[in-house]
């Protein structure tokens, strides 16, 4: 038997992660802080890795190699979670403010952003998560956030007729 067919298979989680040449030390070090975040909210909820692997659709290596530092969580993961238990993302991502939403679980359904049921497949809504990703590097964050503030004074009028009609189409519904 040569040397290769005695080492160990990889899971393909263990693939995905075990070369980190590629990541910079400041994500390797965001992603293990993201990972013990993860790992205190779900021992504060009393939860066993099986369970909230489970929960999340996911096998518990797969969690194991996120509360470890080894990947990012998906955003649909941290949906799930601040709507089921009011868990605050940007605390997962940065460890800034409380754990939990203040107003408790996110009420929000995602179908309402994306315009459709399509779920988490939905192209835009895949920007948006990526968008949500980028902004947990703080220079990445605040010219975003600065170019926002630019974008809501250009487009104010553009703005104003959608949220009318958005409150319109709400009322409607509600009727």
């Amino acid at each position: 038997m040569n040397n290769e067919s005695r080492e160990k298979k990889k899971t393909p989680a263990e693939t995905k992660t075990s070369d980190k040449t590629h990541i910079s030390i400041n994500d390797q070090i965001q992603m293990r802080n993201i990972g013990e975040r993860i790992g205190i909210f779900r021992e504060l909820v009393g939860l066993s890795r099986y369970q909230l692997a489970r929960l999340l659709h996911k096998k518990t290596a797969h969690l194991k190699c996120i509360e470890k530092g080894n990947i990012f969580p998906d955003i649909e993961d941290l949906f799930l979670l601040g709507k089921k238990f009011g868990l605050d993302s940007n605390w997962v991502t940065t460890g800034k403010g409380q754990m939990f939403a203040e107003k408790g679980p996110c009420t929000t359904d995602i179908a309402f952003f994306t315009g459709n049921n399509t779920g988490y497949k939905n192209p835009k809504l895949l920007q948006y998560a990526e968008l949500y990703n980028l902004m947990a590097i703080p220079v990445v964050e605040k010219e975003m956030l600065d170019n926002f503030e630019r974008f809501k004074k250009i487009f104010s009028n553009e703005i104003k007729v959608f949220q009318y009609r958005q409150r319109k189409k709400i009322e409607g519904i509600g009727q």
